[in-house]
């Protein structure tokens, strides 16, 4: 949907405000003056063209409602779907993910416990056999059978993919380094317009300049 806005009259008034601008010398109480209301008047004709286009832009964006609305209607039941899926798919994964650690713990343990059981019996027959300080070296040693690694037997599907999310919570603001804090620009501004001249803010400058305001 194309809108026919008419703008030919107003850039025409455009560029040659904008000739008069770039050709005016202000160096006189006069032609400041003149520069006023020059200023007037394009304040004047940007009221106009605001209005103008207000109108178009009420019903480009009604339309533009309605199209979200119409779309929202069809995408909501497929992303909560989308949603349902992904959940139950998460809690498998890490159902998975459990069974898989405590298993590698177990197979883990059992090749510690068969490591420990032949270390002690070569240890028991050197002893009777009278070599003791090896007995004691193969009991100090320290030693470790690694176990079978547990693979996940968590299917591939074809444009499906699972991707690892690091999350943070603040638990304590008051350590968090300073780098990782905003300052809140936003605030400092409206204390510096109360309180102007007289605003004390560890860290930041306060001045004032002049700028020039036109009332239409």
């Amino acid at each position: 949907m194309t809108l026919e806005v008419p703008t030919k009259a107003y850039t025409e008034q455009g560029l040659c405000i904008t000739d008069q601008a770039n050709n005016i010398n202000i160096t006189s109480p006069e032609s400041y003056t003149a520069a006023g209301q020059l200023i007037k008047g394009i304040k004047g004709l940007m009221k106009e063209i605001k209005d103008m286009f207000g109108s178009f832009k009420k019903k480009a964006d009604e339309a533009h409602k309605d199209i979200v609305r119409k779309e929202s209607a069809q995408l909501t039941p497929l992303q909560a779907a989308e949603g349902v899926i992904k959940g139950k798919m998460t809690a498998y994964l890490k159902a998975e993910e459990v069974k898989r650690t405590v298993l590698q713990a177990r197979l883990e343990a059992e090749a510690n416990k068969q490591h420990d059981d032949l270390c002690l019996q070569e240890a028991v027959a050197l002893e009777k056999a009278g070599n003791v300080d090896a007995a004691m070296a193969i009991l100090d040693a320290p030693g470790h059978t690694p176990a079978p690694l547990v693979v996940s037997n968590i299917p591939k599907v074809t444009g499906v993919s699972e991707r690892e999310v690091w999350k943070f919570e603040v638990v304590d603001a008051s350590k968090v380094p300073e780098q990782y804090k905003t300052v809140d620009e936003k605030k400092i501004g409206a204390i510096v317009r109360a309180l102007k001249g007289i605003t004390d803010i560890p860290g930041v400058r306060v001045w004032s300049e002049k700028q020039v305001a036109v009332r239409g």
